[in-house]
């Protein structure tokens, strides 16, 4: 018989096996899935069977019953230590959690912290208040508070204000910014003003700059729209902290790898990016109402609306009156231009430098020639002597510095 494929059901194999067992055996490259169905179907005959051969197929069948007969699975495991402990142990706690979980959790441990974490946050997924009571009355600080921070951080998953509450009452340190973070992460997704009331509610500079990351970011990453509070923000602090690597423990990593989820910060540059995205104007003209000292990256922000809209961007950069927000604008235009638009166009670029202010235009003028020689050194230099002779004396430094 040709080979099964060995993603079909374990149903199909059950019923294959209780057709004709010694036609499922003969089926080649799917001895094992054979036997974890006849282990479903008739455990004492599979078993009897499995203790003549491989210690591989033994391990199976244990593993088949341990979900069934916690205990016997681990007895058969202390007699025949040729089975391979990992995977039964596995269904062993699983079989637990159905009948016994706090005996479950507890088994678990040999297998390693991370095991039992993993299997403890199974019980609060089947029922969180007591898994959470047995969690307090631990006699051991370090397994209470380890696998508190479990709970803490699957609370947060669902019901992100309670967890917030809970994250507010630990003493100040790292593992209360963590839970902190996670919190404030989920409940963005939610109810975002209450999320920033949170992150601007801690008192610590470091901290507070780092729950703001954190929430920019899920906020742009699940809801741009929501987003509209990010000219709140004191950006110059923000994109300090955004560059800031941290780790904690969060519901959703712990859902996809059972361990600890690391989440960088990315630049504001990049946030601010990906909300002009979606919403290219209103970011643009609300980081411009901004005063010059917040620092909003009003640059970044233009630069993604160029992307998008490149007359609708120019004709509203263009109308802009003088000041720090159409000098950080024309700095966005002139960087689209030169590095990021689809066909670079050099001489336009030095053609809006010119509408920054005195004390910035020379500057964008001097960056937009650097792109232009990594690009076309000849056309660069004669683009620069040419300009160097209609320019009065006072603006010729800075060209004559870069065509030495």
């Amino acid at each position: 018989a040709p080979p099964l494929p060995y993603d079909l059901p374990e149903r199909a194999w059950e019923r294959l096996v209780e057709l004709d067992l010694a036609a499922a055996f003969r089926l080649p490259d799917n001895r094992f899935a054979a036997w974890r169905a006849w282990a479903k179907l008739d455990p004492r005959a599979a078993l009897a069977a499995a203790l003549t051969e491989a210690p591989e197929i033994l391990t199976q069948v244990v593993a088949v019953l341990a979900r069934r007969e916690p205990a016997q699975a681990r007895r058969l495991l202390t007699e025949h230590p040729e089975i391979s402990p990992d995977l039964v142990l596995q269904n062993i706690s699983e079989g637990l959690l159905r009948t016994d979980p706090a005996a479950a959790v507890t088994q678990s441990v040999e297998r390693g912290p991370g095991m039992q974490e993993y299997v403890f946050q199974q019980w609060l997924r089947q029922d969180p208040d007591a898994a959470r009571d047995w969690a307090r009355s631990l006699t051991h600080p370090g397994d209470r508070r380890r696998l508190g921070d479990v709970a803490l951080a699957e609370l947060a998953a669902t019901d992100p204000a309670a967890a917030l509450r809970e994250a507010q009452a630990l003493p100040a340190g790292s593992r209360r910014t963590g839970h902190l973070l996670t919190a404030i992460t989920a409940l963005g997704r939610q109810d975002p003003a209450a999320a920033h009331a949170a992150a601007e509610g801690i008192t610590a500079p470091g901290p507070r700059q780092q729950a703001l990351a954190v929430l920019a970011e899920a906020l742009i990453a699940t809801d741009p729209a929501a987003a509209g509070m990010l000219p709140l923000f004191d950006w110059k602090a923000l994109d300090e902290a955004a560059t800031v690597r941290w780790s904690y423990t969060t519901a959703e990593g712990m859902r996809s790898s059972g361990g600890t989820s690391q989440l960088y910060g990315n630049t504001t540059a990049e946030l601010v990016a990906k909300l002009a995205a979606s919403a290219p104007r209103a970011t643009v003209e609300a980081l411009a109402a901004l005063p010059g000292e917040a620092g909003a990256p009003l640059s970044a922000a233009l630069g993604a609306w160029v992307g998008l809209a490149p007359e609708a961007a120019s004709t509203w950069l263009r109308d802009l009156p003088p000041g720090t927000a159409k000098d950080n604008g024309v700095e966005g235009l002139v960087t689209w231009l030169v590095e990021k638009g689809p066909e670079r166009d050099f001489p336009a670029a030095m053609s809006w430098a010119e509408e920054a202010s005195p004390e910035r235009r020379d500057g964008i003028l001097v960056r937009a020639l650097a792109q232009w020689r990594n690009a076309d050194p000849a056309g660069a230099r004669a683009a620069a002597e040419s300009l160097f002779l209609t320019l009065p004396e006072d603006r010729r430094p800075a060209l004559r510095q870069f065509l030495q």
